[in-house]
Parts: structure tokens; C-alpha cells; sequence
């Protein structure tokens, strides 16, 4: 649960080159209004493109990345207003992801999630050494590679 403005949650979440101040998907270009990670040492550029529904009760954001017009991974954010003005999201996972990768990224959207509250409360954050090496150790495991894993 994040204590944040939903409306403000939202427009930040919406915009892909965001992910770059939050996720461990730091390498993040934009050409001609596109988003686009680099994946890989050769420069390759997976597209990324993010979907918003409003359905009911619940906003739905689907964050894909596309590679040579096929999608390499996607998965979406269920939000809605939880108690006492806090922001509930549900992460919904490709279910193929094995056991180990299913914790490790766990692991890593707990501190991710911590960095953006922290960054929409007040525009800035700290974090502790244990995150940076969860952030550090997923990134070279499953992001430096090209590895489809969220």
C-alpha cells in the first residue's frame, strides 16, 4: 500500500521514461515519442508502451515491451483506493516465471514500491544498503542480459 495521491499516482505511472526513476529499467531513451529501453551492449531497443483502463472500482495499467513487433514480457497494475487514503496495487505476473525469479522480483517491487512513495511524497528518496543490492543484483541478473523476466 503507498500513502500517495491516486490522481498523481497515475500521471506518473502513465509515462514510461518514469520507470527509469523507480525501477530498475534505468537505461531508457526517447525517440519521437516513443520510450524505449536499451537491453543489451549491442544498443538493441525494446519498445515499451504502457496502457491505461478504468474499470469500476479499479485503474489497470499494462506496461508491455515490444521487441521486432513481438512482445518480449508484460504485466499489469491493478490500483485502487485502500483505507485511510492509501493506494492499494496488485502486480499480476506471466505465470511461466519460475519460483526463484518469482522472489527475486517480489524482492525487488517491495523496494521499488518504497521508492515511489518516497519519490511522489516528497521528490526524493534514500535507500538503504540492502536495497541498493537488491536493485543492483536483480538488474545484472535479469535486466542486463535481455532476460525476460517481469
Amino acid at each position: 500500500m503507498l500513502l500517495v495521491e491516486k490522481e498523481r499516482l497515475m500521471e506518473f505511472l502513465k509515462n514510461p521514461i518514469n520507470l527509469s526513476y523507480w525501477t530498475v529499467h534505468t537505461n531508457l531513451v526517447v525517440i519521437e515519442d516513443v520510450c524505449y529501453e536499451i537491453t543489451n551492449h549491442t544498443g538493441e531497443k525494446t519498445e515499451i508502451n504502457i496502457t491505461y483502463t478504468n474499470h469500476y472500482l479499479d485503474d489497470f495499467l499494462d506496461f508491455t515491451w515490444i521487441l521486432e513487433k513481438k512482445i518480449k514480457k508484460q504485466f499489469r497494475f491493478s490500483i485502487r483506493n485502500g483505507d485511510n487514503g492509501k493506494i492499494t496495487i496488485e502486480v499480476f505476473i506471466p505465470s511461466p516465471i519460475l519460483s526463484q525469479k518469482i522472489i527475486d522480483l517480489q524482492n525487488l517491487l517491495s523496494v521499488e514500491f518504497k521508492i515511489l512513495e518516497q519519490l511522489l511524497k516528497d521528490g526524493k528518496y534514500e535507500l538503504t544498503e540492502s536495497d541498493k543490492k537488491i536493485m543492483k543484483e536483480y538488474h545484472n541478473k535479469y535486466v542486463n542480459d535481455g532476460a525476460s523476466v517481469t
